[in-house]
């Protein structure tokens, strides 16, 4: 079915290989240095889905930039919600370790789960980051996509929502797991669609 697909939809098989990839990364914990490397991982495992996803919503080659962005965008929020999770799961840490130097906080804080001055600001960058992501998507959205891409602008708005609830909470990450209520998903869900 998956071959199928790909012939009906002319999507790029070397996509479809991104993907494996990026799956068979997380098989066994792993580490980036730099928030490059971070976004070569984001690119296999979310930004390729969404390019993937273009043809069958009928958006145009043009919304290629924005698609890439947004998988970032979606990881990113991701990995700040995960972070007491990803520990638990093998030690996996995603955030990259060239901004836990930048703020004088090591590997072993974080797998210590230091709750201090030093890892608020590193979560403040890394959701300021986020949120920097968050508005270029948004602005890589052709016009003429608009409605094609409805869907995927619910997602953007659900993942904001959510990473604002965890800005909000100071960053409670390793004691709890953010969720977006049933309720507020629709109302972002039912805004999008009448706007």
């Amino acid at each position: 079915q998956v071959a199928d697909m790909r012939q009906r939809h002319s999507i790029d098989p070397a996509l479809l290989q991104d993907i494996i990839r990026g799956c068979e990364s997380d098989l066994s914990p792993q580490r980036f240095e730099t928030w490059e490397d971070l976004q070569q991982y984001s690119y296999r495992v979310a930004s390729t889905v969404g390019l993937i996803l273009l043809p069958l919503f009928g958006a145009n080659e043009e919304a290629r930039d924005y698609s890439i962005s947004l998988g970032h965008y979606l990881q990113l929020t991701n990995i700040i919600r995960d972070v007491g999770e990803d520990l638990e799961n093998g030690r996996r840490i995603y955030l990259p370790l060239a901004d836990l130097a930048r703020f004088h906080y090591s590997e072993n804080d974080l797998v210590g789960r230091v709750y201090d001055e030093r890892f608020l600001a590193l979560m403040h960058f890394e959701a300021e980051r986020a949120e920097g992501i968050f508005e270029e998507t948004a602005r890589l959205l052709p016009r003429g996509d608009r409605k094609a891409l409805r869907a995927a602008e619910v997602m953007r708005k659900i993942y904001y929502s959510l990473l604002q609830q965890i800005r909000r909470n100071q960053f409670q990450v390793f004691d709890r797991r953010y969720r977006i209520s049933n309720l507020k998903k629709f109302g972002i869900l039912v805004r999008q669609y009448i706007s």
